[in-house]
């Protein structure tokens, strides 16, 4: 029962997602920041929400599995830490190391977990692609945001909305 009202529920969390992208443009836009700024400081919601959404996806191509389906969800559980613990005041003044200590916690979580399922030899697949897909995005951070790609992407994200 709970699954299928994720059917309905993943696509209100995702429009929720891009509606807290939208509010992040309008307040950066009001406080002056610069437009190629603001657009890419929109990478960080969408580096979770991306794998969110395959992880997601992942979980319901593999329904009839219950050991990776289980894994998958997991899984996108962890890749929502990242954004959770990064609103935590570690008393991490510089923005990019908070941002890179979140993701690594989202990272290092699916490493654990990984390491767990490897040592009890237990079906550990699901880790291994989700790790890859978060530390693909994750790794995207250093360049994507202020490239013309991204920019064009977000800037079309927003008009959306």
């Amino acid at each position: 029962m709970l699954g299928k009202v994720s059917y309905v529920l993943m696509p209100v969390i995702v429009l929720l997602m891009l509606a807290v992208m939208k509010v992040q443009y309008l307040k950066g836009q009001a406080n002056h920041l610069p437009e190629k700024d603001i657009l890419a400081f929109l990478y960080l919601p969408a580096s979770a929400l991306i794998p969110f959404v395959i992880t997601y996806l992942l979980a319901i191509y593999y329904k009839r599995q219950p050991a990776s389906h289980m894994r998958y969800i997991i899984a996108g559980a962890v890749t929502l830490l990242g954004p959770s613990i990064g609103r935590i005041n570690f008393g991490i003044e510089n923005i990019t190391t908070a941002i890179i200590f979140a993701f690594a916690l989202s990272d290092i979580s699916l490493v654990g977990l990984l390491v767990y399922e490897l040592f009890n030899r237990k079906h550990y697949t699901p880790y291994v692609i989700s790790l890859l897909i978060c530390i693909f995005f994750h790794g995207l951070f250093a360049f994507f945001p202020y490239t013309n790609l991204w920019q064009t992407i977000a800037a079309k994200l927003v008009l959306i909305w």
